[in-house]
């Protein structure tokens, strides 16, 4: 009774099933995969029936692995315990090879995932059809598929080390807001499915994104119609009960060992032009202190060079904050916040003598001035986050900075990240998953500076400040020097970054061990809410987190893909025409 199998799943199910696809019933569909016989269950394209509860009528804990199919189109299902522990939207990954071949056909193979460990005694395994998740925008446009769930019974010895606190606390795991602000979930319970997940591996904190979600932002309908629907209902159940939300998703982080950060995006602006996404019309009530470019123009965002728009981050964050969370990680690494504005040029000129146009950012004229404005925005935050802690009765609130990839050219952009170290104005430093340039080739002038007329032109036709937006290894390893001689020198902690989602499994075990050769002891990774939907490669990222694991690069424990032998009485074989292309 260790390791239970069931396949054969409509012999688990109470409600009624259907031969075939119809609107408001689950399917159950036989197939052969690896040779062995099993019956799933299917929701196709355009069905909507209700959720279903399997009773594995089991005792005891156990690990829970389910097996997800892609019969036709896109994937996902909403899976869930009867307990109340929370749901989450899961797909299968499909992304790899296998065995050196690509896959047409994607319902040629299912995929095997580790879910979650629980105690199943008298509690039921409640799937459902997603309105959304993975790639797919509503409840229409995609499938469920369900081929088998295994169970691996805990020994004694093994429910003692899962129960125990992890004293290898090394990840830090970010949650992007849109998870929160846009699953159509029905209770507060609910949300906490995807942190549930992160159970048993080596979480440290969790950064929660917060000020993306504000309220301050209008929840009326309008745009895309089919899916705002469900987007604009999920927003007004997630505003209505926001509170409680983060108070629960505090207390079940709390209780997993880790802290609990509001992330915050930096940008004093709108994150999609046109915009889409507005961030308090701040640009549209405020334009007299809109960020200058270069050529005159004028940016799209709030220009921390002026106090009165430090003023309004900082309120933003001082609001948005709830005060069960630790304290606040800042995003600083998706642009610039101070460009050539008015007391930049002012300062640069009676400093320098010189036009701060003229100046390459890399310039430490130019980078000493845009930085001195960042880092008094920093020291002021660092007062309003004590002050407040002080009104409450409690210990300081911690600050993150999530900056570029390294220190040089986060410094060229206003981000000194040894001044706010030795300033004690932050407690960590996180490299995020990107960094800025400049092309000056052909546009310098003999005295060495830009000349602003060749510079105008030529970014007429090309893009003069290039970001890198990937994870190459050589971007994130080179730098991890320069942010550990700050951690040794100030005593502030270091996360350094692991690749963004949807890469192959083994990469993260790959460059988690490259970072910790490079010594670095703890890790970030980005979009692990995202990560989790596809269960072994989150799986895989728990498993980074341990430096023996990850060294050992054993894949087995947490990847298994099943090869589909045939699919409702057919074979399917590589000459099948109906592979949807």
């Amino acid at each position: 009774m260790d390791n239970l199998l069931f396949n054969k799943l409509d012999e688990y199910v109470s409600a009624p099933l259907s031969e075939k696809p119809v609107c408001d019933k689950w399917q159950k569909i036989p197939y052969v995969a690896d040779g062995e016989s099993g019956v799933m269950l299917y929701a196709s394209e355009l069905s909507s029936p209700d959720a279903l509860e399997i009773d594995l009528k089991v005792k005891g804990v156990y690990k829970i692995y389910l097996c997800l199919g892609q019969v036709a189109g896109a994937s996902a299902i909403e899976v869930s315990l009867s307990d109340g522990s929370g749901k989450t939207v899961l797909t299968p990954t499909f992304l790899e090879w296998v065995d050196n071949y690509t896959r047409w056909q994607q319902y040629e193979y299912a995929e095997e995932g580790y879910f979650k460990t629980a105690d199943l005694t008298g509690k039921k395994i409640v799937i459902n059809k997603a309105y959304k998740g993975g790639d797919a925008e509503f409840r229409d446009r995609f499938t469920a598929c369900l081929l088998y769930i295994r169970l691996e019974r805990l020994t004694d010895d093994e429910l003692k080390e899962f129960a125990r606190p992890s004293n290898k606390r090394t990840i830090s795991y970010h949650f992007d807001c849109d998870y929160f602000a846009e699953c159509e979930y029905k209770s507060v319970e609910d949300y906490l499915g995807r942190l549930n997940m992160l159970e048993g591996g080596n979480g440290e904190s969790l950064v929660h994104e917060i000020d993306e979600l504000s309220d301050d932002k209008p929840v009326t309908d309008g745009l895309y119609t089919v899916y705002n629907k469900h987007w604009y209902a999920a927003r007004r159940f997630f505003f209505a009960h926001k509170g409680e939300i983060y108070k629960a998703v505090a207390d079940r982080a709390h209780e997993m060992g880790m802290t609990v950060l509001g992330g915050v995006r930096m940008n004093l602006g709108d994150f999609v032009i046109p915009s889409g996404y507005p961030k308090n019309n701040w640009v549209e009530r405020y334009p007299e202190y809109r960020a200058t470019l270069r050529n005159g123009d004028k940016a799209d965002f709030l220009s921390y060079a002026y106090p009165q728009a430090r003023r309004l981050m900082i309120d933003h964050i001082i609001k948005c904050l709830p005060s069960c969370f630790d304290g606040v990680s800042l995003f600083f690494h998706r642009g610039g916040f101070v460009l050539f504005d008015e007391p930049v040029l002012r300062d640069v000129k009676e400093l320098y003598g010189v036009d701060a146009r003229r100046l390459p950012f890399a310039d430490e004229r130019l980078n000493g001035v845009i930085s001195s404005y960042i880092t008094q925005f920093m020291r002021e935050l660092k007062t309003a986050l004590d002050d407040r802690a002080k009104e409450e009765g409690r210990k300081p609130y911690l600050i993150n900075a999530i900056v570029w990839f390294d220190l040089v050219s986060s410094k060229n952009f206003g981000y000194d990240v040894e001044t706010w170290a030795k300033e004690g104005l932050i407690d960590s430093v996180s490299q995020g998953l990107m960094t800025y340039f400049e092309d000056l080739d052909g546009v310098l002038g003999e005295d060495g500076l830009i000349d602003l007329d060749k510079y105008i032109e030529k970014e007429k036709k090309h893009v003069l400040v290039k970001r890198y937006y990937g994870d190459g290894k050589n971007y994130i390893l080179d730098p991890i020097p320069e942010f550990l001689k700050i951690k040794e020198k100030y005593g502030v902690e270091f996360y350094a970054t692991l690749p963004w989602e949807s890469r192959p499994y083994e990469y993260y075990l790959e460059i988690a061990e490259d970072l910790f050769a490079a010594g670095a002891t703890k890790l970030l990774l980005w979009n692990a809410n995202h990560t989790a939907r596809r269960m072994p490669a989150l799986d895989a990222c728990k498993t980074a987190g341990d430096r023996e694991k990850a060294a050992a690069r054993d894949v087995s424990s947490y990847r298994k893909t099943v090869k589909i032998n045939k699919l409702g009485g057919v074979t399917k074989v590589e000459f099948d025409a109906n592979w949807k292309g």
